[in-house]
């Protein structure tokens, strides 16, 4: 299949069921398609909403059937805006195996990503560590995270 991205994105739904199927059964063809999806997009669509309403939804569930696919990216060579998406999808699949990339989000320079690593404390319990107790306890102290303040407690009231 050439670009199964686009088929999906342009095909009526009876279509969609199938090429879903193929995307699970090659799941690294898929991801990677998805990933590197720039179009063209369906006509009258919203391109701001592609992304989130079209493209992340079969992202995480290709990620949530093989999440080991999380762990093959070489994050530091990517851009910040594609790690917070990385980071979010390691998040929302809710997988032990992706708890290796979420204490690295800790670390990433992304406000962001640490956001994503704060909340993922709450539905992984991969991250209830004493490691990620100490690094919660340094993101407390830091200015620029004020505004986390509220969630980085809950998150260390869990570890």
């Amino acid at each position: 299949m050439k670009n199964p991205i686009r088929e999906y994105l342009l095909s009526p739904k009876e279509k969609k069921e199938q090429l879903l199927l193929f995307l699970q059964e090659n799941p690294k063809q898929g991801f990677d398609s998805l990933f590197a999806y720039r179009g063209p997009y369906p006509e009258g669509a919203d391109v701001i909403d592609i992304f989130p309403d079209l493209i992340y939804p079969v992202l995480l569930e290709i990620v949530q059937q093989s999440p080991s696919l999380l762990l093959t990216l070489d994050v530091k060579q990517m851009k910040s805006v594609e790690r917070e998406v990385i980071y979010r999808l390691a998040a929302d699949c809710q997988h032990e195996i992706c708890t290796p990339l979420l204490l690295h989000a800790f670390q990433d320079r992304s406000v962001t990503a640490k956001q994503i690593a704060i909340e993922a404390v709450k539905t992984l319990p991969s991250l209830r560590t004493e490691e990620v107790k100490q690094i919660l306890l340094h993101l407390e102290t830091l200015g620029s995270l004020d505004f986390l303040k509220e969630e980085i407690k809950e998150g260390l009231a869990l570890c």
